[in-house]
């Protein structure tokens, strides 16, 4: 069926040319309205006006089954718009429960900053109370080890007592009975000396009795003497040093 009047998509698809020149072309030749009016908002164009300038290269039929086509999509727009808004909302919802979690793992984070904040001051409680107990076993310790230290020092020192009186006593002893030795040996060497004195001297009383023929003999003996009385030197100086030590 043929119509009289046709609308600017309808004009663009008979014509062939874009809606953007369709409506170049109402925008030129609005004035004459007696080929170009507005019905319900919407522009038509008297069709023999139009194949006046564009020559129609697409049939009514197919307009009118384009027409169908374009309310089939126009229909499921409606219905894509009608699910697109429900995924909308629903999208909606979930954001919403999204943000509903968002805050509960918020929460969650703060009590379990709040948890680790509480765990990190019982470490350092714990870290010092570790320390401070350390710190104490080791003045017990330190006190134990100085008693036990002073009690071998003491030990130590009694023993050196001990051993220093008993080199004592043994010095003692040992100079003790060196001095009756040296005594008893000075004893013999003044008995020596006196006796050697004696024999000097008789000696020399009997030297001046004797005869010319014995004045050999007596230098013998004289000689002899001296050599005893070089013997007895050296007796005395070993006593002196023996006395000195």
């Amino acid at each position: 069926m043929n119509k009289e009047w046709i609308t600017s998509s309808e004009a663009s698809f008979l014509t062939g040319k874009s809606e953007v020149t369709i409506r170049r072309f109402v925008s030129e030749h609005k004035s004459n309205t007696s080929n170009i009016k507005k019905v319900k908002g919407k522009t038509h164009i008297k069709k023999l006006f139009l194949e006046d300038y564009y020559p129609l290269i697409n049939d009514d039929h197919a307009s009118i089954n384009e027409d169908v086509k374009h309310k089939k999509e126009a229909m499921q727009l409606a219905y894509n718009s009608e699910a697109i808004q429900a995924q909308i909302e629903q999208l909606k919802a979930k954001d919403e429960q999204l943000k509903a979690k968002d805050e509960h793992i918020k929460d969650k984070d703060k009590q379990i900053e709040q948890l680790i904040n509480k765990k990190s001051c019982a470490w350092l409680w714990l870290s010092i109370g570790f320390i401070i107990l350390i710190i104490v076993l080791s003045v017990i310790v330190q006190v134990i080890f100085t008693g036990y230290k002073s009690e071998l020092l003491d030990n130590h020192k009694a023993k050196i007592t001990d051993i220093a009186a008993n080199n004592k006593a043994k010095t003692t002893y040992l100079t003790s009975n060196h001095q009756k030795e040296v005594n008893l040996l000075r004893d013999q060497l003044t008995d020596t000396k006196k006796s050697y004195s004696d024999l000097i001297k008789e000696i020399k009383e009997s030297s001046n009795k004797l005869s010319e023929n014995q004045q050999q003999t007596i230098k013998e003996k004289e000689a002899a003497i001296s050599r005893l009385q070089s013997e007895l030197d050296k007796l005395n100086k070993n006593i002196n040093t023996d006395t000195e030590i």
